[in-house]
């Protein structure tokens, strides 16, 4: 981050800021073009055009620009989008995928800040040497650090005041290099660059690459722009532009009036060939100086914003002053500067810092792209890029990374990937909204639309289950059950009904975050909905009649045995039938037979009685059976399908046919068939047939359209109190 973004992040809030208002030139040009003309431009640009001729430079520069324009356009549609405030890029990656992936990516991006600030020490402490060699490395290197931290923390505000001094320098030092001429003898090159270990394409590209970061300057202003849409996209492709041309220019002159050995040899070779070579040195150093005070007060402010989000420990999140200054960030950060003073020179950290920020634009290119494909009505950018055109920087960046070292590139994701899993195991992101929903919800509507216009196919058929809960704490079994058969093969939506009177949004809403709160208690993945009504059963025939959408809609009913009003739930199932949906009418029981005591700690049992009158009914009994078994508590479960016959020679026929649909249909059940007198009550044979159950499948008989009949079939099935844990009585439609 440059010194102007951080001086954006220090100002975020504050109304009688001086710099509200800044225009392009002063606020995006300045700030981003000084900060691609640092280490790399002044020390390394002659060693890669020395090192790998005039043409790979020329495609290594053209390369990184583009990766830059094109990551430029991303950021300046989402910097549009929102008003950036502390933490600068890892804001923008933190509320736009969560702070999880936000996390993931603002860390290694933090780490990238801190290797920005040793850069520009090991590329000043390369200056200094070649002024006096004799001076102690160590020594050197730590002053500049201190002297970076305090002009860091004094002279922040004032960087956009010497913006055009430290141009008017460069430019000047540019000049002198191009009238140059001076003769250098090798013997006297002070200072010398070892031959480049990776001397291909994607080896000099990781080593310019670090000098096209400052892109990200003018966005950290976009709050104190007149104009941020118009003075983002102009400024900043303004900036790339001239800083591809000095970059391109340079190196052409170069190659065609520099001997290549001092191009290979000398890191201060603009200086040594420079007509007047001080000013070189006071450019190099003056723009050195301004990425390193940008670097040192970003890097705590994107380290304060993590803390803030929870992500690191909170003693970092504490401010200081009117403008919130993360004095102890800042200390951690040059800790960790001085740290890392020890890994060695810059072409070591080079590879390092390009590979992070590649990471970072690509997630910045991401998120740009997504959200134009998603269009959600909450993208408003004033500039807007197509998608395709983010898509394509995301791509440049992940191809990059894998050419330059396929490793490092998966150590980075690993490193990524572990963060997020912490992140996420923590659950700190939850309260944030991010893209992540809206990528659902995208897809989710194009899917709904596509099964809309699709015939349903009787092998895609999947239950979704609605069902009646009232309070779930008071039906557990209830609940558990129809969460069991949707757990990895439908939907599940539970709707609770309160009476209309009294039911006020406030009440309705914290009833329904009871009932969330209790789902995620017993890891039930379920909707939930709380509809109002004066009359239970009538609302629960609205609630019927209107959930789902498309073809999402509940094809199951399930809800709970009412003896005292059984004309009421007789109408609701026959509403049910009639719209064709399975019902499915739960008995919970509180009592468990004594022989069933004995064995608790024995494998669950399913007793799936066959219905008689009607197959369907059989049927649905046997596929509801086989959905309860994924879930692991039932997984080891036994399925029992039961029937009764008059004399041997009936049982047998009925076994060999239960035993031929069993196979056909490739189900895990065992039959038993028992004999049994016809005027033996279904209900007594159950009984003593099924005293080891754990869930009980009886049939059903459908509405007739007499409802004061079918009401009385109703008060007389559920009349008898059968003592099992659980009885499922199913209709199929």
């Amino acid at each position: 981050m440059s010194t102007a973004a951080a001086v954006r992040d220090v100002k975020f809030g504050d109304e009688s800021s001086k710099t509200e208002g800044l225009g392009t030139f002063y606020g995006v040009f300045l700030p981003s073009l000084l900060a691609t003309l640092g280490v790399i431009f002044h020390l390394r640009l002659g060693w890669i055009v020395g090192s790998y001729g005039i043409f790979l430079t020329a495609l290594t520069v053209i390369s990184t620009f583009s990766i830059a324009f094109v990551t430029s356009l991303s950021l300046a549609a989402t910097a549009t989008n929102m008003r950036i405030k502390g933490g600068g890029t890892y804001y923008i990656l933190s509320r736009s995928f969560g702070t999880e992936l936000g996390a993931a990516i603002g860390i290694p991006l933090y780490i990238s800040q801190v290797l920005m600030v040793t850069f520009v020490i090991m590329g000043l402490t390369e200056v200094i040497f070649s002024i006096n060699p004799l001076l102690d490395p160590i020594s050197v290197k730590f002053s500049l650090l201190g002297a970076l931290f305090l002009l860091s923390t004094v002279l922040a505000k004032h960087s956009l005041k010497v913006q055009p001094f430290v141009l008017f320098i460069v430019f000047l030092s540019i000049s002198s290099f191009f009238i140059g001429g001076v003769e250098i003898d090798f013997e006297e090159i002070p200072f010398q660059i070892p031959a480049p270990k990776n001397e291909t394409f994607w080896g000099a590209f990781a080593l310019l690459f670090p000098a096209v970061t400052g892109i990200e300057a003018g966005f950290g202003m976009s709050g104190n722009l007149k104009n941020p849409s118009r003075s983002l996209t102009l400024g900043t492709m303004l900036a790339i532009l001239a800083a591809l041309t000095l970059f391109l220019v340079t190196s052409f002159f170069m190659y065609s009036s520099v001997p290549e050995y001092l191009l290979k040899y000398d890191p201060m070779v603009m200086a040594h060939y420079a007509r007047f070579s001080p000013l070189v040195l006071i450019s190099v150093l003056s723009t050195s100086l301004y990425a390193g005070i940008g670097s040192l007060v970003g890097g705590p402010r994107t380290l304060q914003a993590l803390s803030r989000d929870a992500i690191v420990p909170n003693w970092l999140s504490k401010g200081f002053g009117s403008l919130d200054t993360p004095l102890y960030s800042s200390l951690c950060t040059t800790a960790l500067v001085g740290a890392s003073l020890f890994i060695g020179r810059i072409d070591i950290i080079a590879p390092i810092l390009t590979m992070f920020y590649l990471t970072s634009y690509a997630m910045l290119n991401f998120a740009s792209g997504i959200e134009t494909l998603l269009d959600n009505p909450s993208w408003r950018p004033t500039f807007t890029v197509p998608s395709y055109v983010s898509f394509l920087g995301l791509f440049l960046c992940l191809g990059a990374m894998l050419m330059i070292d396929s490793g490092q590139t998966l150590v980075s994701v690993t490193i990524m990937s572990a963060i997020f899993l912490f992140i996420r195991r923590r659950a700190i992101g939850q309260r944030l909204d991010d893209i992540r929903s809206g990528i659902i919800l995208h897809f989710t509507q194009k899917a709904i639309y596509h099964l809309a216009r699709k015939q349903a196919s009787k092998r895609a058929w999947r239950p979704t289950f609605l069902v009646f809960s009232g309070s779930p704490s008071r039906h557990r079994r209830l609940v558990e059950f129809a969460a069991s058969l949707t757990r990895n093969s439908g939907f599940l939506l539970t709707t609770a009904i309160l009476p209309s009177k009294n039911a006020s949004q406030e009440k309705i809403g914290s009833f329904k975050a009871g009932i969330e709160k209790f789902y995620d208690s017993k890891h039930i993945r379920s909707l939930v909905e709380v509809a109002t009504s004066n009359d239970l059963f009538l609302g629960m025939k609205r609630v019927i009649a209107s959930s789902g959408v498309g073809p999402i809609i509940p094809n199951s009913i399930i809800l709970g045995v009412s003896r005292d009003r059984p004309k009421r739930l007789a109408d609701v199932i026959d509403f049910s039938h009639k719209m064709r949906k399975n019902v499915l009418v739960v008995q919970e029981s509180g009592k468990r037979l004594l022989k069933r005591k004995a064995r608790r700690n024995s494998p669950k049992t399913i007793d799936v009685w066959w219905d008689d009158e009607l197959r369907l009914n059989s049927h649905l009994m046997l596929i509801l059976s086989h959905m309860i078994k994924t879930d692991p508590r039932w997984r080891n479960c036994s399925v029992m399908l039961k029937s009764t016959a008059p004399n041997e020679k009936a049982c047998e026929e009925r076994k060999s046919y239960f035993e031929e649909f069993v196979a056909e249909h490739r189900l895990r059940v065992n039959c038993e068939v028992y004999c049994e007198k016809p005027e033996t009550a279904l209900e007594e044979v159950i009984m003593r047939r099924s005293q080891q159950a754990d869930v009980l499948f009886l049939g059903l008989k459908a509405p007739d359209g007499d409802l004061e009949s079918y009401s009385s079939y109703l008060k007389e099935r559920f009349g008898k109190k059968m003592p099992f844990p659980l009885i499922a009585y199913t209709l199929s439609s």
